[in-house]
């Protein structure tokens, strides 16, 4: 399932035409997002590219962190509509947990950022 974009885009952050291979300045300028993002990413010539085709809301959520992507409104939108994918999978008490540890959390940080 690719988390499709009527909530958020991932625009190209640098004013102008994207570099020659924008995933892969970004992927030496963030080691740490692991080689599987890196394997799926470099298939693809612009980050855009990268989101739009991702079904991995994680890798999603990395992307945006690292491009730091602060719209609190947006990503709570965004972190929302993962979670309503998720829930027909998942138990109640793994929902609980889910909302409680990331939802919610994340939301409360991402708007303490933003405010500070």
């Amino acid at each position: 399932m690719v988390y499709r974009n009527e909530v958020l885009s991932f625009e190209n952050s640098k004013p102008g035409p994207a570099p020659f291979n924008e995933v892969s300045e970004f992927c030496k300028e963030h080691p740490n997002m692991g080689a599987d993002f890196r394997d799926f990413a470099i298939q693809y010539r612009t980050l855009a590219e990268v989101w739009g085709n991702c079904s991995n809301p994680y890798m999603m959520l990395m992307m945006l962190d690292r491009k730091k992507y602060r719209n609190a409104a947006k990503l709570y939108d965004f972190i929302q509509s993962v979670y309503n994918e998720l829930k027909p999978r998942m138990s109640e008490s793994d929902l609980r947990m889910w909302s409680t540890n990331f939802l919610r959390r994340m939301s409360d940080e991402l708007e303490k950022k933003v405010i500070a």
